[in-house]
């Protein structure tokens, strides 16, 4: 008899995140890589198991991803990087997840209480029953919040929904960019092919995005916001007000990262 467990993962890699990705198999695959140092804890799932594998979503969700049949438990190589926490995980346990067919009617669809076990991301099915909370006709994206109640930190944007990458990539304005640790802000403006969003990609590869307060201090995840969306038809002085005006207001040249 195989025995079943809940697990739960967020963009980060830890549960009980607030973020989650386009549904698709790829993503699960990702969780493939354990977090357990090797031969110091036992492995997560011990014998051949089955994972009911969820994810949490924008609006605080524990939405069902699939049924994942675990066949097997090996060694991570050397210097085998996670593609979610961006982590080594080189000599740590991993994983041999199949999809299972079981349940696969209520993929991306079937809603579920996590209960208060916050940290707790991998869970015994017999010990932990989960309320079934909602079953969406179909699956689908959440919705994009808006602009004003849109915030990220960058090690979330890969989880963003596809659907919000488009929308953010159609328009330029002013963002804001927040150090988490420190709380001194960046006031930016994005321009041309790729809006806010092929901004923000260049911040997510570099760590700086060219800016030299920023690369004269320890990388940070910080969290990006948009605080004005410009007119399509604003040209490159108008939104160096925009920006310049939003740099008056928060004060960020003297207590921020602007240094113009």
């Amino acid at each position: 008899m195989t025995r079943s467990r809940f697990a739960k993962r967020s963009a980060s890699g830890y549960a009980g995140g607030r973020r989650s990705q386009p549904l698709s198999t790829m993503v699960c695959r990702r969780w493939t890589t354990g977090v357990v140092p090797a031969n110091t804890e036992p492995t997560r799932f011990p014998g051949r198991s089955n994972a009911c594998v969820l994810r949490s979503t924008p609006l605080n969700e524990t939405l069902f991803i699939g049924m994942y049949e675990v066949s097997g438990v090996g060694i991570a190589a050397p210097n085998l990087i996670d593609p979610i926490s961006g982590e080594d995980v080189g000599g740590k346990n991993s994983y041999d997840l199949t999809l299972s067919p079981a349940l696969s009617d209520y993929r991306g669809r079937l809603i579920v209480d996590w209960g208060p076990g916050y940290r707790s991301w991998v869970q015994l099915a017999q010990n932990q029953d989960k309320e079934v909370v909602e079953i969406h006709r179909a699956a689908s994206e959440p919705l994009f919040p808006g602009f004003s109640d849109f915030r990220e930190r960058f090690s979330e944007l890969a989880a963003v929904p596809s659907s919000w990458r488009v929308t953010l990539s159609a328009v330029g304005g002013i963002y804001l960019l927040i150090n988490p640790e420190t709380g001194k802000q960046y006031v930016g403006s994005a321009q041309g092919t790729g809006g806010f969003w092929g901004r923000w990609e260049q911040y997510v590869a570099s760590g700086h995005g060219g800016d030299r307060r920023m690369q004269d201090i320890p990388s940070a995840d910080y969290q990006v916001c948009v605080l004005e969306v410009a007119s399509s038809s604003a040209s490159i002085e108008a939104l160096a007000k925009m920006e310049t005006r939003w740099k008056l207001k928060l004060m960020s040249r003297k207590f921020g990262l602007n240094a113009n």
